[in-house]
């Protein structure tokens, strides 16, 4: 994995009220989109998940409107309301499934303060 890390797009996504942006940390394209119905709750970033993930499905096409790749990418989570606290297990599981939208098999969830793209590509997500 670690050779090939770096021929694997690395896709940032960020989960926020009512919004989703996808970031490619290599070409730095982005798209944020907003959610046609909310689907953030007053408990929870992601309440109604099957908005969410058309929100995600959105945002993703526009970043990738054709992609073909025969290397899996790495999605990097990181929901950025309701998490000062950090974030339960559910919470985690939930980000890992809406992001199953995308085929991989690299997936992580990130708690902290928004990622570089620098910090993306070196692989910082991980620690």
């Amino acid at each position: 994995m670690n050779r090939l890390r770096q021929y694997r797009r690395v896709i940032y996504i960020q989960v926020a009220r009512d919004q989703v942006t996808v970031t490619d940390a290599r070409t730095g394209k982005s798209a944020t989109e907003i959610s046609q119905a909310p689907f953030s709750s007053r408990r929870l970033a992601v309440g109604h998940f099957y908005l969410a993930a058309d929100t995600l499905k959105r945002a993703y096409r526009q970043v990738y409107p054709r992609s073909f790749s025969f290397l899996e990418p790495i999605i990097v989570l990181h929901q950025q309301y309701l998490c000062e606290d950090g974030l339960s297990l559910v919470e985690e599981r939930i980000l890992l499934e809406l992001s199953g939208l995308i085929k991989s098999r690299h997936r992580y969830v990130w708690q902290g303060d928004p990622l570089s793209p620098a910090q993306l590509l070196a692989g910082e997500y991980q620690s």
